[in-house]
């Protein structure tokens, strides 16, 4: 397993390079793992199967630390190279000779317009698997007029105990109508211009449940309207396997 420590101790680009690779192999492994358990976590839900569910939803939980810590080791490795490749651009600059007084300045700019050329190729190649996802380029902004024509009568949540599975089904949604997007860590956060639109619309769905409802208000007026804070608040305190437990035998 890669380490911050291994970072740190690397001093060239190919030890960098290689080391990032490992990273990104671990962070796709993890990440389709992931994908896995949040299937077989639905498939607990429904089947109302509590052992399944707490296991599930603590290797979830682990699943998204993981890649967490390796997304921050690529961009660590990232940011190290792209230093590198800054320090060779000065140094090689400062090893061009002085124009020849018999050497015409067009063919000594041009010389070294090439090299500058090279190098910034080179970083733009390392720089470039950290740039935002560039399927998102050039589509429309959503206005706040587009997620109030989106009706969501027919999803509104039926069992509190399904809520889990009911955010990632509203996320789908979300997603699907480019109200925000999925990070590397795997989680969903609605776009700035439109989240507090986004979040209430996702509130209105949780209507036949008061104390969703007010739990909901208590968190945004504490934390603004944070779509990860919220979704953490309200999957801790009705989905955790004791609260789930606790309304099975209410039952």
């Amino acid at each position: 397993m890669v380490t911050a420590v291994d970072i740190d101790n690397a001093s060239s680009q190919s030890e960098l390079t290689k080391l990032r690779g490992t990273c990104r192999a671990q962070h796709t492994k993890k990440r389709q793992e992931l994908l896995r358990v949040r299937e077989d976590l639905d498939t607990a839900f429904e089947t109302e199967d509590l052992t399944a569910q707490e296991q599930l939803q603590e290797r979830e939980c682990q699943l998204e630390s993981d890649i967490s810590h390796y997304r921050d080791l690529i961009n660590t490795c990232t940011a190290k190279i792209d230093h590198l490749l800054a320090d060779a651009s000065v140094g090689a600059q400062a090893l061009l000779p002085a124009p020849s007084p018999g050497l015409p300045v067009a063919i000594h700019d041009e010389s070294v317009n090439s090299l500058v050329t090279v190098l910034a190729d080179a970083l733009a190649k390392a720089t470039s698997s950290v740039k935002s996802n560039p399927s998102s380029m050039g589509s429309r902004p959503m206005q706040l007029s587009d997620v109030s024509k989106l009706s969501v009568s027919s999803r509104t949540l039926k069992d509190v105990s399904l809520l889990s599975v009911h955010y990632r089904r509203m996320e789908s949604l979300f997603v699907a109508a480019n109200f925000g997007q999925v990070g590397e860590d795997g989680r969903f956060t609605p776009h700035e211009s439109i989240k507090v639109a986004v979040i209430e619309k996702f509130l209105d769905t949780l209507s036949p449940f008061a104390t969703l409802v007010n739990e909901a208000a208590r968190n945004i007026d504490s934390n603004g309207h944070n779509w990860v804070a919220l979704r953490e608040t309200l999957l801790d305190k009705f989905c955790s396997p004791g609260a789930i437990r606790k309304e099975v035998r209410k039952r």
